[in-house]
């Protein structure tokens, strides 16, 4: 398929928001552990948060945004620190194990309250490569059919149910049929709009909050 591998735990990583990080190789040196050990690339957010280099990447991230990119540091507790871009208004929220919460204040507009904090709706194109053509025929024949396939599904498909840190996110999502975006399927290629959430947790929510408000 057309995804990375996870470097923790070398399966696939689709990527939905909050569900994996991305960590450059632009933030590091040769001489880090990270780079020696290829602990850089794709991962699943739930095998960072559970690897030893959780602390490692967030330390690095906070370090690149406040004195390379010019984000403001806005408060921080044991756990969290809150950065702001100050050109974006954007708010990033960095855990010490390696999770990243990236939000416009106003998103926080259209909440979905659940157990532990919120959720936030994603609307995005999904564009994906299948390696088995009987799954990317079963896919769009549901787009064609029903207009949709569940999420849940594709994720049990490629194996991957385990690798969520926030499966109430995404496993009441659908791929929704998009008429434009069917010229793409060739091959073993689906394209379609992906609608799921993004979880914050409550802690982040209140930080978010409390770095926008005058």
């Amino acid at each position: 398929m057309n995804l990375e591998s996870c470097f923790v735990c070398k399966r696939r990583v689709l990527e939905f928001e909050g569900q994996f990080e991305k960590l450059n190789t632009y933030l590091l040196n040769e001489s880090d552990d990270a780079y020696q050990q290829g602990a850089f690339g794709w991962c699943h957010a739930s095998c960072l948060s559970t690897s030893n280099w959780g602390a490692f990447w967030a330390e690095r991230r906070i370090q690149h945004m406040t004195k390379v990119m010019g984000f403001a540091k806005i408060s921080e507790t044991s756990t969290l620190t809150v950065v702001c871009n100050p050109r974006t208004g954007q708010v990033v929220v960095l855990r010490t194990d390696g999770i990243t919460f990236a939000v416009m204040p106003s998103e926080l507009d259209r909440k979905k309250n659940c157990t532990g904090g919120v959720l936030l709706p994603v609307s995005e194109e999904m564009n994906l490569e299948f390696d088995d053509p009987k799954l990317a025929c079963e896919i769009r024949d549901s787009l064609v059919k029903s207009k949709c396939f569940p999420l849940s599904k594709l994720v049990e498909a490629l194996d991957l149910t385990d690798c969520l840190l926030y499966p109430e996110a995404i496993l009441d999502g659908m791929m929704h049929f998009d008429k434009t975006l069917k010229r793409e399927w060739m091959g073993n290629w689906v394209s379609a709009v992906a609608a799921y959430s993004q979880f914050l947790p409550q802690a982040v929510v209140d930080l978010v909050t409390s770095a926008s408000t005058p």
